[in-house]
């Protein structure tokens, strides 16, 4: 059996659009609570406090987004000699806690049951994981969590040895 996995790349437009949103967002809450707040002398920690508020938090917070979002890929090759791989592999990702939906024959989509993972999959379509079954190899597509946890079975699991 041969596996090869790869990760998206760092989607910067992504990262800059949510950073500038963020800055925005936390510029006018800062200048607002400002605004509305007696004045205060104003000494370089206010202005250091100001700096990470407005622009080193909003990009801290878009970067995690970024990176937990993003997907993989993994592509399994070479499975004929195991007894049963299809079976096997369907039934390590059930224990996910997914629900299964079949696009055609040879492509399956799966969703998780849980309801906090139900929000990030309708709002971002990032906990969706898809299979592709085509002549002689396998394709997940998924979070890089999932797909490395299927990568670890299949790699440590005795199951899926000759």
């Amino acid at each position: 059996m041969s596996i090869k996995s790869e990760r998206e790349a760092f989607n910067w437009k992504a990262f800059l659009l949510m950073t500038g949103l963020g800055s925005l967002l936390a510029a006018s809450v800062y200048g607002l609570s400002n605004h509305f707040s007696p004045e205060k002398s104003k000494d370089v920690i206010w202005y250091w406090n100001s700096l990470y508020w407005i622009l080193l938090y909003p990009s801290l917070i878009s970067s995690l987004m970024i990176n937990n979002f993003r997907q993989s890929k993994l592509t399994i090759t070479e499975f004929n000699n195991i007894t049963d791989f299809n079976t096997k592999l369907l039934a390590r990702i059930e224990k996910f806690k997914v629900t299964t939906q079949t696009l055609t024959e040879s492509s399956l989509v799966f969703y998780p049951t849980s309801k906090f993972k139900k929000v990030f999959s309708y709002w971002f379509n990032a906990e969706r994981m898809e299979m592709k079954i085509e002549e002689g190899k396998i394709v997940l597509i998924g979070p890089v969590y999932r797909i490395s946890q299927v990568e670890d079975t299949l790699t440590w699991n005795k199951d899926f040895k000759k």
